[in-house]
């Protein structure tokens, strides 16, 4: 691993954080070394942190809680991320409290996107931001609403830098707050808002029972060792690590109920993901065609597809046929059966120029039983009822292979592919890839 290097003279730091205490888990260290060498840094929280059952009941006292209990979590947790980064030397001008639900921002990516589609948080009995210290008081919980925040706070801050939560983290706020992350980067590049292209850096927090440990210092988890991701390290004097460790006390909503889990991160480094965006270039006619994109999947010893590999995910293929239709390959580790189906998830966006320049292309393939039935069912999901008609299916049980043809918009003009695919037995959950994003180039 090399060395992340902070750039005195030029950067800009923000550091996005789906709950209060994220920040300083994974970058306590790396925020005092910036601040150190004068560099501006913000921190942008995306939710408070309000729906941690576990911790409100540990803290109120009580094992059922109302709604007002729960809102007033969210301002204890408020109150110490506050006290928390002052000990690292940052100050309220520094921070954004963006308010938005804890344990709901998946929902928001995936089904409540639009404002006439508001996401209900059912530990706060809230449609909005309920909180007065924070960017957009009662604003109401969308996606959209989500990225516009996030965009005008990049576009004031102009970062250089920007680290985020891991899109190969278990916790459902982490990967969701990645997404939103480069949607708006996208947004912002397509209108020509983007006044730098700042380099991203994923920061992990949740995998498995990583990273408890007795050692000095972090190691990536075991399944996210390999050459296909490239990480990089920043390490931590022992003043930097005692001041960590004092701003940590801070939270101690948290350490009533997590403090094992919590001091495993005061170690001697701290350790980041370069990211890395694939970039498919348009074809120039209907004859020619794209290069092929092939993401191989991390290791998953999960026991339930350990017992069910014909739903494990391990690689996956992406081109473009035509500038109107995709081409996708799902190959799974052992053969599958009519038991397992595959959904397959597409945002489009493209630069605002286009009529419709979001589109969600969602659909589910459920392998036949016999050969007396057509060889696949694609069932139509209610993200978009029409995609599914315009999608062709191959089928290669010997090679353990689902091929998708896939009609989409126009893709003549620059813009980015957001995708999933996710693998059940018998309707339950399997396996979830990482959401991919792709640059489309003219």
């Amino acid at each position: 691993m090399k060395e992340i290097k902070l750039n005195e003279a030029s950067d800009q730091i923000i550091i996005l954080a789906p709950h209060c205490d994220d920040e300083l888990l994974s970058c306590g260290g790396l925020i005092q070394e910036a601040l150190a060498k004068d560099i501006n840094c913000q921190i942008i929280f995306l939710t408070n942190g309000d729906s941690f059952r576990w911790a409100a009941v540990r803290n109120f006292r009580h094992p059922f809680l109302s709604h007002q209990k729960f809102q007033e979590f969210g301002k204890i947790r408020q109150q110490e991320a506050i006290k928390a980064l002052k000990n690292l030397g940052l100050n309220n001008k520094n921070i954004y409290f963006l308010g938005y639900p804890d344990r709901g921002l998946k929902f928001l990516w995936s089904d409540y996107w639009h404002n006439e589609n508001t996401y209900f948080s059912r530990y706060t009995g809230s449609m909005t931001n309920p909180y007065e210290l924070t960017y957009k008081p009662a604003r109401p919980y969308t996606g959209k609403n989500l990225v516009e925040d996030l965009a005008k706070i990049i576009s004031l801050e102009e970062p250089t830098k920007i680290f985020i939560s891991s899109s190969f983290d278990d916790h459902s706020d982490h990967w969701a707050s990645y997404n939103f992350l480069h949607y708006a980067l996208a947004k912002l590049n397509l209108n020509n808002k983007l006044v730098n292209n700042p380099e991203i850096y994923q920061y992990l927090t949740h995998k498995g029972s990583w990273p408890l440990s007795t050692k000095e210092d972090i190691l990536p988890p075991r399944e996210l060792n390999n050459e296909n991701i490239n990480w990089i390290y920043f390490n931590l004097n022992s003043k930097q690590q005692t001041t960590k460790l004092t701003a940590l006390k801070k939270y101690k909503s948290q350490l009533k109920v997590t403090k094992k889990y919590l001091l495993s991160f005061i170690t001697n480094n701290e350790i980041f993901i370069e990211d890395s965006i694939k970039k498919i270039k348009l074809p120039t006619n209907q004859k020619t065609r794209s290069k092929t994109l092939d993401y191989q999947e991390p290791i998953n010893n999960n026991k339930k597809l350990k017992r069910r590999p014909g739903g494990d995910i391990k690689r996956i293929k992406l081109k473009l046929q035509q500038q109107n239709q995709l081409n996708l390959k799902l190959i799974t580790k052992n053969k599958y059966s009519h038991h397992y189906s595959f959904r397959i998830k597409f945002y489009i966006l493209l630069n605002s120029r286009v009529k419709q320049p979001r589109k969600a292309i969602d659909f589910i393939i459920k392998p036949a039983k016999n050969n007396n039935q057509i060889p696949m069912k694609i069932l139509p999901t209610k993200t978009d009822q029409s995609s599914y008609k315009q999608v062709n299916l191959k089928e290669n049980k010997k090679d353990n292979v689902i091929e998708t043809n896939i009609a989409t918009p126009s893709l003549t003009s620059d813009g980015y592919l957001f995708f999933n695919a996710k693998s059940y037995f018998k309707n339950k959950l399997l396996d979830s890839i990482t959401w991919k994003v792709v640059t489309l180039i003219p």
